[in-house]
């Protein structure tokens, strides 16, 4: 029989600095644990890491080898009106080390109580909360073992079959929660389907060595194709549509010799394209140096083609639609579209056979002055032949799950919204928008290691694997540990504590990680964490609720018309404001950072379902809904954004 590790030995090496804050209740001292761990063979493929962890610790959450056990576990909900019921109700919480559902805050927290403390919490409770006995705290839920697998489910699915080629229009994918290695499989899945569209990336690794990635979608619209398309329909619906006669074809091949007909680029019909310099414009005549490899004719042929060939005595002016944000790369389409004969092609007037012949030649000699002038240009070193089609560098969008380990609607959510911006790209206008100007980066899972702790040991897990200075409570709390105004209020100092800041701040690996590739990028100015639960979007502030975002009207709009486009979808309501505002103070979170030291404009956390009857343990049956609201409410953010921020050129 191995030894067993009292919560009187545990109690006492983690809270004794914290016991006399409490003035209520001395620490429990009998001998159950947390969790009340039942001896389960290891199942197979299973990891058993020998360490300090396996005393059946219940800190530490259960027996390696073993799943947890909530038998008896209930979840409080407790009203708190003021600030010292707040403060009474964070020292009892610190020194019995319970496990918060939900942020301290004015209002409703949701708390769990193993059951050997129920009693202990629930006078306590009534002792500093108004409204009397009975009235201070409301069981959410009686038995939380109801609620969890009898079995770790990352053994019961050794049994299941391999995973198969997935059909991504199939949403069978999101009627149940999947453990890392088969997300992991969906992230590679729809990188081999989509190569065009998803690349993959690799933010980093985990204390335990696990690689955190994801994929970085962007559009590869063709605007040449789509911008020829448009131009012939435009001319067809101008001109009719007929075919062209031989002697036509004959006719536009010997025209197409002298190019330019100086009787129909007079002055009268031709100002908006025949000027001084040989382009509709002095400026449009731009010679970056940075394509040096053409041959000499590059320059002749871009500029020759700014001619514009009248088949009327109508004027013209540039075909770009109001949509394009891109007038620059034209040059390059106009550059590389071809002479040939296409019977698609406009029909030309058989009067052109009256053009003088005469007046040709003078038009020649004009037009072989001006050129002269640009072979002499041309003799200039670093001298471009072609017009570079202009880099893009498209905004970026970062959006990920699984910061909290125990939080698996997180992760189902950014998979669906991954698969929903594949699945839409050139079918839906809206997405195939977003997906043109913003490049998104999409990592299911940032906690990998406590996400994989909570499929093997234990569901409730929350914080990250690193070891800490109390050796039997591993682990940091991600969101509590990031850069900005780090451990400034709303965390925890104590290593057995869920909301465990880290002895520094970017200690943890995971919001670390995260951090570098966001800096590395330099362009991101939108960013989702997505957490559960209570039914939020919120925007910084959260460590000093004194400090309000320059941006605040922007970022809330945002996030109003977010939560409406949600709404819309399966009519669940989410409140939308500041952290401080929403909830209370919380420091170390990562949406402070992106915004202050990201310079991430549009930082947000979002609070997934449900509102607290089933809190982390959300029903495998509301994964899809959950998906398609979050879907809806990204999709009408990233449409905001392109249609707010001018100055970005969308």
């Amino acid at each position: 029989m191995r030894p067993v590790l009292s919560v009187t030995t545990v109690s006492l090496a983690c809270c004794a600095l914290l016991a006399h804050s409490f003035p209520f209740h001395s620490l429990s001292h009998d001998d159950s644990l947390l969790g009340e761990q039942r001896q389960r063979p290891m199942g197979p493929g299973r990891i058993h890491t020998p360490s300090v962890l396996d005393n059946n610790n219940p800190l530490s959450g259960n027996t390696a080898g073993d799943y947890a056990r909530f038998d008896n576990h209930r979840v409080y909900r407790v009203e708190i009106s003021s600030m010292d019921e707040l403060k009474k109700l964070e020292a009892l919480v610190e020194a019995e080390n319970l496990d918060l559902w939900t942020n301290l805050r004015i209002g409703t927290v949701d708390v769990r109580v193993p059951a050997d403390k129920v009693a202990l919490f629930e006078e306590a409770t009534n002792h500093f909360v108004a409204g009397g006995p009975g009235a201070a705290a409301t069981v959410m839920i009686p038995n939380l073992q109801d609620l969890i697998p009898h079995q770790a489910p990352s053994a019961a699915a050794t049994s299941s079959p391999p995973v198969v080629p997935w059909n991504y229009t199939d949403n069978s994918f999101w009627t149940q929660y999947h453990d890392m290695a088969t997300l992991n499989n969906f992230t590679e899945a729809m990188i081999k389907e989509f190569p065009q569209l998803c690349k993959r990336v690799s933010i980093g690794k985990t204390y335990e060595g696990r690689e955190v990635f994801g994929m970085v979608l962007h559009g590869y619209k063709d605007r040449k194709k789509e911008r020829d398309g448009r131009s012939h329909r435009k001319k067809k619906k101008k001109h009719g549509h007929k075919k062209k006669s031989h002697k036509d074809k004959h006719k536009k091949k010997n025209k197409k010799s002298h190019h330019h007909k100086g009787k129909k680029h007079g002055k009268k019909h031709g100002k908006k394209w025949a000027t001084p310099a040989p382009a509709d414009s002095e400026e449009r005549l731009s010679l970056p140096s940075q394509h040096e490899k053409e041959n000499g004719w590059g320059i002749w042929k871009w500029i020759e083609s700014w001619f514009k060939e009248e088949e009327d005595d109508e004027d013209y002016e540039l075909d770009l639609d109001l949509d394009e944000d891109e007038v620059s790369s034209e040059w390059e389409e106009v550059y590389d579209d071809d002479d040939d004969d296409d019977d698609d092609d406009d029909d030309e007037d058989s009067d052109d056979s009256d053009d003088d012949s005469d007046d040709e030649e003078d038009d020649e000699s004009e037009l072989d002055e001006r050129f002269s002038r640009l072979w002499d240009a041309m003799k200039l070193p670093n001298i471009s032949r072609k017009p570079s089609k202009p880099k893009k560098h498209p905004k970026g969008i970062v959006i990920h799950g699984g910061q909290h380990a125990r939080e698996w609607i997180g992760p189902a959510v950014v998979t669906y919204l991954a698969k929903e911006l594949i699945k839409g790209y050139r079918k839906n206008k809206k997405i195939t928008r977003i997906l043109d100007r913003f490049e998104f980066t999409i990592v299911p899972v940032l906690n990998a290691d406590g996400y994989v702790y909570t499929w093997e040991h234990n569901r409730m897990w929350r914080k990250n694997r690193q070891p800490t200075s109390v050796p039997f409570c591993p682990g940091i709390d991600p969101n509590r540990n990031w850069g900005y105004k780090w451990n400034t209020g709303g965390s925890s100092g104590n290593p057995c504590n869920e909301g465990y800041h880290g002895p520094e701040a970017f200690a943890a690996a995971e919001p670390r990680m995260m951090a570098d590739y966001i800096k590395k990028k330099d362009n991101v100015v939108g960013y989702i964490d997505f957490h559960a639960y209570s039914q939020l979007w919120m925007s910084p502030f959260g460590a000093d609720c004194s400090q309000t975002p320059k941006d605040e009207e922007d970022i809330l709009e945002g996030g109003i018309g977010a939560a409406k486009a949600l709404f819309d979808m399966h009519g669940k309501k989410f409140a939308v404001g500041s952290v401080c505002n929403i909830i209370y103070q919380a420091s170390g979170g990562s949406l402070d950072w992106t915004y202050a030291e990201g310079k991430v404009k549009y930082s947000y956390a979002v609070e997934l379902r449900d509102t607290g009857r089933h809190g982390f343990l959300l029903p495998e049956e509301e994964i899809l809904p959950s998906g398609e609201e979050t879907t809806a409410a990204v999709v009408y953010l990233m449409n905001f954004i392109r249609l707010r921020e001018k100055q970005w050129g969308f």
